[in-house]
């Protein structure tokens, strides 16, 4: 948000435009091992030239969430490297910039282990990332658990009840929305939902844009989480 002292800038970005794969005939350990850990992925965006449409949510007179709306947000998915890697603050991966090829991961010091033969003298530290253009809602909930830990449970709920609501709502299959915390997993101030697919199907517009959409969606998400929409209860 505004008025806020920007984080710590990020060297060595390496954009992938034009990637180049080839069949394994069998699943190595390299492959079992990133199904298994998986990847930090860091998202950002950056809303279009347009004025963003906003919306809010009230409850007893009271702001209870901002939603803003943008048709035209650039996005930004920035691979840090493996989620559990042996030092969190060494971000990238090993790539041989004169061939191409990625390489092992990367230690602790920033050098490249040496047991691949596709390891040159050639090989640096890149930390690649993809750039695209979607259709993005921005969820900003007032008045968040001050206990982090709290807080991360409740996002996490939000994030989820939220996402699977909007897909019932509008008959999207899963692959079709996306919703991701921000600024990271470990920090949930925010939700940032985008339209995954290329045009997108325009539904995130439709909940700032229609008068009782959220409520719709609002009502799904707490039947989803087995809580009476009439009364507040648990059911």
């Amino acid at each position: 948000g505004c008025n806020v002292e920007l984080g710590v800038a990020m060297s060595n970005l390496f954009r992938l435009e034009n990637v180049v794969t080839k069949r394994r005939e069998r699943i190595n350990s390299d492959e079992e091992e990133r199904r298994r850990h998986g990847y930090e992925i860091l998202t950002s965006y950056r809303f279009g030239q347009t004025t963003p449409l906003r919306g809010n949510a009230i409850i007893d007179d009271e702001v209870a969430i901002n939603f803003s709306y943008s048709q035209a947000t650039t996005l930004w998915r920035i691979n840090l490297g493996w989620s559990r890697r042996s030092n969190p603050s060494q971000n990238g991966f090993g790539l041989d910039i004169e061939r191409g090829y990625w390489a092992t991961r990367p230690e602790s010091d920033g050098t490249v282990e040496n047991d691949d033969p596709i390891n040159s003298n050639a090989t640096k530290v890149v930390v690649p990332f993809v750039e695209d253009t979607r259709n993005s809602l921005v969820v900003e909930v007032q008045g968040l658990p001050s206990d982090s830990a709290e807080r991360m449970e409740f996002m996490a709920s939000l994030q989820a009840a939220l996402k699977t609501a909007i897909q019932i709502q509008y008959q999207l299959e899963d692959n079709e929305l996306s919703a991701e915390p921000l600024p990271s997993n470990n920090d949930r101030r925010r939700l940032f939902f985008y339209e995954s697919t290329e045009g997108g199907a325009g539904v995130l517009h439709r909940l700032i844009e229609e008068p009782d959409a959220l409520a719709r969606v609002a009502r799904v998400a707490l039947e989803l989480c087995h809580v009476d929409p009439e009364t507040g209860e648990d059911r």
